[in-house]
């Protein structure tokens, strides 16, 4: 017969469910908030209007505009082609495949961190996907991160599935989602390499470390198939020479991106969950029950791809940090270990700190930072893109229909014709002095190594933006975003 204390630790244990339930729903709700509030409400930056004017190319000629360009696989660009040809308008429709994906990926986490480390793993991985800068940032980006994030994230989900037993349909998830993957960005490839070697020193892994190969050379025959293409082409460029060489200090700037979402500069919110982040993170490469696992993935899966795409990078720079977004899902995993890990602790240590009270407020506690620091991305000028519509305007109401437009680049013109198509634009060489006034539009160079936006750049790379010329200027527009314009007045008209 049941006992008269079994009753009451059902009670109890439906009253933690609830709990649970209630604090998961806030974050995934908090989550879905920041990344879908005024979704199309910042301006398209460059990089976006680069994925515009591609979606607007008919199919063969986006696809060998992707090939002569090198930078991307075609995945991405192909989807944002279908769904801008939806009855879609504005900013929103180009970013909105980026918000599903991540929001898809955060939902994976959740369940992955539950399999893993139980309720209060679960919390602790949705907690730092849904307010991590970095993940929110690109969630709300018209680019193909997210959307790399996702296929990772289900990639990472696969293999700890098939760490508790064999399943046909875990392992055609990895493959499938690999190959989508490394279709959408070419830096998937480390977290495929990373599972491989991570199954070859993982005991319950090793039997499948044949299988995790084969997976991976499989999935490589698309992209080895797109490469071809590429080779193929006339003249091989790959538009990233503006990328610098990386330092060491890169490193460490890199991890703590990943583990605070910085973004490149410094401020308290970010720095205080990176913190939190770390904690965790430590936590799980000191708890006996997951010592082994964490420290592999914490070397085969996030250190050694970091260090060798580094190496690389003294030879031919490709080290920027927003193509190690890829990498999240093993730091998310790490937090979830870790968070069972400090739970532990903080029940040998004593009773009230095993206490319903004493979490109560640690869930208050990290829930403030965690908005606090998700907020960021929304104020601050650091996370802030381009402001082409600001300049737009600017120009709707100052220049007249016959003013000629300078741009210092070709790619700046497709920002701006996103916004206006009633001027002149030029491009290339300096209008000539016979003019009797043009404008000129100049953007800070895209540098900062741990930045998302081009509003951040490096302290030893100045912006000197204004032109060489014996023109004058008479009018100014500037954004802190990065953006500038200067109305010029040249000698003739002076007089």
């Amino acid at each position: 017969m049941p006992s008269d204390h079994e009753p009451s630790l059902q009670r109890k244990r439906a009253k933690l469910s609830y709990v649970y339930l209630s604090i998961l729903s806030a974050i995934l709700l908090a989550g879905a908030l920041f990344r879908l509030c005024q979704l199309g409400a910042a301006s398209l930056w460059q990089d976006e209007a680069h994925t515009l004017w591609l979606s607007q190319l008919p199919w063969n000629q986006m696809i060998d505009a992707l090939l002569k360009l090198g930078v991307h696989p075609p995945l991405h660009f192909s989807l944002v082609k279908v769904i801008t040809s939806l009855p879609l308008n504005g900013e929103a429709s180009l970013r909105i495949l980026s918000t599903l994906a991540d929001l898809g990926a955060m939902a994976i986490v959740v369940w992955l961190g539950y399999r893993i480390a139980g309720a209060v793993g679960s919390l602790a991985a949705g907690w730092y996907w849904a307010f991590h800068p970095m993940a929110i940032w690109y969630a709300r980006e018209g680019r193909p991160y997210a959307l790399a994030l996702l296929f990772s994230t289900i990639v990472v989900a696969s293999y700890f599935r098939l760490r508790e037993g064999h399943s046909r349909l875990a392992w055609a998830v990895a493959i499938f989602s690999l190959v989508l993957g490394m279709m959408t960005h070419y830096f998937v490839l480390l977290v495929a390499a990373g599972l491989v070697l991570l199954s070859f020193f993982d005991r319950r892994q090793r039997l499948a470390f044949r299988r995790w190969t084969l997976a991976f050379l499989a999935s490589l025959i698309p992209l080895a198939l797109w490469l071809a293409s590429y080779f193929q082409q006339p003249e091989i460029s790959l538009g990233i020479g503006w990328i610098d060489r990386p330092t060491l200090s890169d490193l460490a700037g890199t991890i703590w991106n990943l583990l605070s979402g910085y973004a490149g500069v410094l401020r308290a919110p970010s720095t205080i969950a990176g913190i939190l982040v770390l904690v965790f993170v430590l936590a799980a490469l000191l708890r006996k029950e997951n010592r082994r696992i964490a420290w592999i993935m914490l070397s085969s899966c996030i250190l050694l791809p970091l260090v060798s795409i580094w190496t690389l990078s003294q030879f031919r720079p490709i080290y920027m940090d927003r193509y190690f977004i890829v990498l999240v899902p093993y730091v998310a995993v790490l937090v979830a270990m870790g968070a069972k890990s400090v739970e532990m602790a903080m029940r040998n240590i004593g009773e009230w700190t095993a206490s319903l009270q004493f979490r109560s407020l640690i869930v208050i506690g990290l829930a403030a930072i965690g908005i606090w620091t998700a907020f960021q991305v929304h104020i601050q000028t650091a996370y802030t893109k381009e402001d082409w519509r600001g300049l737009a305007a600017y120009l709707s109401e100052h220049a007249d229909r016959s003013d000629h437009i300078w741009f210092t680049d070709s790619e700046s013109q497709v920002a701006l014709q996103f916004y206006t198509d009633e001027l002149i634009l030029l491009e290339g060489e300096e209008p000539s002095v016979g003019s009797p006034s043009y404008w000129f539009v100049a953007r800070q160079p895209y540098t900062a190594t741990h930045a998302y936006s081009q509003a951040v750049s490096e302290a030893d790379r100045p912006w000197n933006p204004e032109p060489a010329t014996i023109c004058q200027p008479t009018d100014r527009w500037e954004s802190a975003s990065g953006l500038l314009l200067l109305h010029m007045l040249c000698e003739g008209s002076l007089q």
